[in-house]
Order: C-alpha cells, then sequence, then structure tokens
C-alpha cells in the first residue's frame, strides 16, 4: 500500500479514494473544525497586519502541514516494518 495515496485519502485530495480510509477533513470532523480555526485566525492576523495574506503566516502553516505530512509517512512506513506486539 502506498504511503503518500493513504496520505491523500486522509485529506480528502485523491479522486480515487483508498477504500478503507476515510477523509479527516469531512465535515463535522476534529481536523476540520481545527482546519476551520486555523483559516479563522489566519484571516485575522492579516486583517490587523492591514494585508489580504501574510507571507510569514503562510510559511508556518505550510511548513506545520509539511511537517505533519513527513511524520504521517514515516508513521506508515514504521507501522509496515515494525511487528505487532502481543
Amino acid at each position: 500500500m502506498d504511503a503518500e495515496h493513504i496520505y491523500e485519502t486522509l485529506l480528502g485530495e485523491r479522486l480515487d479514494p483508498v477504500p478503507g480510509i476515510e477523509n479527516a477533513f469531512a465535515d463535522g470532523t476534529r481536523c476540520a473544525e481545527l482546519y476551520e480555526e486555523i483559516y479563522h485566525a489566519n484571516m485575522r492576523l492579516c486583517e490587523r497586519l492591514g494585508a489580504e495574506e501574510d507571507p510569514d503566516v503562510e510559511l508556518l502553516i505550510n511548513h506545520f502541514f509539511e511537517i505533519t505530512r513527513e511524520l504521517s509517512i514515516q508513521m506508515f512506513r514504521y507501522g509496515q516494518k515494525i511487528p505487532q506486539c502481543k
């Protein structure tokens, strides 16, 4: 199984989602709620700064998403290698 496909399915980005994997950002999910809070906080910051968007805020958000992606894929790969404890 491909870690990238699973991760993209979790994000709701695939047109052909991996069967059995749910979109973690579907309406009503915790991820959707948190993302909405990030979005609104970003809008408030930009409003206070008098800008449509701020490069530093965008950098922070994008880097956190990239860190999350890297950790998720590494966890998946470790999960495939490490035998389950019984």
